[in-house]
């Protein structure tokens, strides 16, 4: 068994980046490869980064309007 986002990998969009990312995809193969702005894939790998390496749990959730 690999590292554990791995087991993610299909489950949760920010660890699939995370984990291409960790196999060498650059950012810029990954926004275009998924139609995403570059500022939006780096938040995705750094908040899957924060949860995987400091286990900090990050609400990527739209703010709700009130």
């Amino acid at each position: 068994m690999g590292p554990a986002y791995e087991c993610l990998y299909d489950s949760y969009f920010p660890f699939r980046l995370y984990a291409d990312f960790k196999r060498g995809v650059t950012l810029e193969a990954l926004a275009e490869e998924y139609w995403m702005p570059l500022p939006w894939i780096e938040e995705r790998i750094e908040a899957a980064r924060l949860c995987i390496e400091k286990q900090i749990r990050i609400d990527l959730s739209a703010p709700e309007e009130a």
